[in-house]
């Protein structure tokens, strides 16, 4: 199944940028492959790479394209109701998911954790340059 994504919608702030979003959707999307590669997740649903190993592609400024496998059976609208039945395996897959460690999602939480200190730094800025403009 391909997924286009509209990248101007995933933006956090005025001062996000497309392909600042384009980084996140990729990071984790390389982050999904290697939770299911090379921590054997097989629950993690990830996008198919590209022979290159591209996980998502950039469609002109605006969009990008990935590549995920096409699931039957899922309903939408019960992503967030399990029967009580299913809780425990619930809690199993996410106590296995959160023990992962796997060295792709190391860039992720890098990227996270950056793009996070320029927005802040960003923020900063913008609220020095309401706060000091001169009124008239």
């Amino acid at each position: 199944m391909l997924i286009v994504h509209d990248l101007p919608h995933t933006l956090h702030s005025r001062l996000d940028t497309a392909e600042a979003a384009f980084g996140r959707l990729e990071a984790a999307f390389e982050c999904a492959v290697s939770l299911r590669r090379d921590a054997n997740l097989e629950f993690v649903i990830a996008p198919v790479p590209a022979v290159s190993g591209e996980v998502a592609r950039r469609l002109a400024g605006r969009y990008s394209l990935a590549a995920c496998p096409y699931l039957t059976r899922c309903e939408p609208g019960q992503a967030d109701e399990f029967p009580a039945a299913d809780q425990p395996a619930v809690v199993r897959l996410l106590t296995e998911l959160h023990r992962a460690a796997p060295a792709g999602c190391a860039a992720a939480v890098r990227f996270r954790a950056a793009e996070g200190r320029r927005a802040a730094g960003r923020d900063r800025q913008h609220r020095r340059a309401v706060a000091y403009r001169p009124l008239r």
